[in-house]
């Protein structure tokens, strides 16, 4: 699963990946910020994978709200 964070003090958008284990637990697997990404790897394309179907499934399985608003995870 991914999804889109705060990072750099919330001046900065990140994401992060992570497994699904069970009992239903997440356990981090990456965390990076959007400027480590391709120029082409924005927002918008990024929320096309974290807005999947599938990912919203995890998500909601783990309880983790996933807001598709660059400006809510950038000050």
């Amino acid at each position: 699963m991914i999804y889109p964070i705060n990072t750099n003090l919330g001046f900065s958008v990140g994401y992060d990946v992570c497994k699904i284990i069970l009992p239903i637990q997440k356990r981090a697997l990456l965390r990076f910020e959007e400027n480590q990404l391709p120029k082409e790897y924005t927002f918008e394309e990024m929320s096309k994978v974290f807005m999947s179907k599938k990912n919203k499934i995890k998500a909601k399985m783990l309880k983790v709200e996933i807001i598709n608003d660059r400006g809510h995870y950038d000050y």
